[in-house]
């Protein structure tokens, strides 16, 4: 009786051996190779969905804004827009400034009396301020003699804590409107001047950058609608 009570005793905690612990870790190595680039691709997948779906966002936001006031207006102004002192407008050209594209007259009086925003609820964001340190080749200043971006940021925008959306990757989303852009606009080519009848929202994808340029790519001038690099390669774009 005592044998067999030994004997039980011992094959109850002999554990497990190495090669038994060995297969196991071969069948999950196994498991995770397997694994792994299906969950990637679902990510990269869901991210690509997102950044649709943020950009069909701006564009009822842009529509609705531009229903009531005439103007397109800027990614940072769509959400913290007020009655009394909307977003800044979409920055068009000096010539189309204070005219919608059908060239009736809009004056400011006209968009803070229309304004009914915010238009926009935004969920990836960072603010104005943190993006000009980080990507300081997107943004200019309102007198354009800071930086060369597409994004034209003022004093208040830093000062009131303004935020701009982020496409799933961390870029923010670009906007461009319709009209004539050039020499004041993106300042591509020195008397060159391209029209848009549409407007736009891009979004520069998984890599960050106009086209399939790096990541850290800091030349202002290919971050412009007009520059024929952005909405190419991996950068997603919704036009309306």
């Amino acid at each position: 009786m005592n044998v067999l009570a030994g004997i039980h005793r011992t094959r109850h905690n002999r554990g497990f051996t190495a090669i038994e612990v060995s297969a196991v870790a071969t069948i999950i190595a196994i498991l995770a190779l397997i694994l792994i680039p299906i969950v990637r691709n679902r990510v990269a997948e869901a991210r690509l969905v997102a950044a649709q779906d943020d950009m069909a966002s701006i564009e009822k936001a842009q529509s609705i804004a531009y229903g009531f006031t005439g103007k397109y207006f800027g990614l940072m102004g769509l959400e913290r827009g007020g009655a009394t002192k909307p977003g800044g407008t979409w920055n068009k050209p000096f010539s189309s400034i204070g005219s919608s594209s059908t060239g009736s007259s809009v004056n400011e009086a006209n968009i803070l009396s229309n304004w009914s925003g915010p238009y926009l609820a935004l969920h990836r964001v960072r603010t104005v301020a943190e993006l000009v340190v980080e990507r300081p080749y997107l943004f200019r200043s309102e007198d354009l003699t800071v930086g060369g971006g597409p994004i034209l940021v003022k004093q208040d925008d830093l000062l009131q804590g303004k935020r701009m959306p982020l496409d799933p990757w961390g870029a923010p989303y670009l906007f461009f409107g319709d009209g004539t852009v050039g020499d004041e606009g993106g300042q591509i080519a020195i008397n060159t001047e391209t029209s848009f009848d549409f407007p736009i929202v891009f979004s520069l994808g998984p890599n960050g950058a106009p086209g399939n340029a790096v990541g850290s790519e800091a030349d202002s001038k290919l971050y412009f609608r007009e520059s024929a690099v952005l909405g190419t390669g991996d950068d997603l774009y919704r036009t309306f």
